[in-house]
């Protein structure tokens, strides 16, 4: 379960704090002991940023390459994203991490790293505008080109 809450004048306003009540109230084990862990959120990456690796870096790779979107995203994942690895019936397992875990530092990094990839191959990949501090948005040029 995951509450949200945010700072207000100092004290914490809670969006959703009905579901935490109506969950222990509704939990058989409701009088058992209960750890809440708090953490800071971490700044996601936007849609605009993952519609630009998509739709545009992605598609424009799979155009040279023949490669598939989903295949790219595969290979570049396995590349340039550090695995993580589980135990499983005593063995450890290694899995590909994906971008959906990564922040928006991490993303830009990743996006980087992957438009460095497509340079190496002589595939241009148009510069993503801008907007107010947020992840890039697709060039205007290019917002026809469907997104994953």
């Amino acid at each position: 379960m995951i509450l949200y809450a945010k700072n207000v004048g100092g004290l914490l306003e809670w969006s959703n704090k009905r579901i935490l009540f109506d969950y222990l109230l509704s939990n058989s084990d409701y009088k058992g002991n209960y750890i809440i862990e708090i953490e800071k959120e971490k700044s996601r990456r936007s849609l605009n940023a993952n519609a630009y690796l998509w739709g545009v870096v992605y598609e424009l790779i799979s155009k040279h390459t023949g490669h598939t979107s989903q295949e790219l995203h595969e290979i570049y994942s396995r590349m340039f994203l550090k695995p993580k690895f589980i135990t499983y019936k005593g063995k450890e397992i290694k899995l590909p991490t994906g971008t959906s875990i990564l922040n928006k530092i991490q993303f830009g990094e990743y996006l980087d790293r992957v438009i460095a990839e497509a340079s190496s191959m002589g595939i241009v990949i148009p510069e993503a505008v801008k907007e107010s501090g947020d992840m890039p948005e697709y060039p205007v040029e290019i917002k026809n080109i469907t997104a994953f």
